[in-house]
């Protein structure tokens, strides 16, 4: 399910991969696999990498959402 759920936000932001969709949600799970046999200092790793990337990614649509917010009045 894991898998599907980050195959189906890739497929909206990038639509080419949508008729790889299984093969990516594989490929998606055996890496986030592969990376709990590295360690947990690796996952930590990965762990803070996926924050920054969060932060980045809330912060731009804070930014470039916040010129188009209309006013309206009651």
């Amino acid at each position: 399910m894991y898998g599907t759920a980050v195959v189906s936000y890739l497929g909206m932001v990038f639509p080419a991969i949508t008729p790889y969709s299984k093969i990516i949600g594989v490929l998606v799970v055996t890496l986030f696999f592969a990376s709990t046999i590295k360690g947990s200092k690796f996952v930590s790793i990965l762990n803070n990498i996926m924050t920054v990337v969060l932060l980045c990614a809330i912060t731009l649509f804070v930014l470039f959402g916040l010129p188009n917010v209309k006013e309206t009045l009651i």
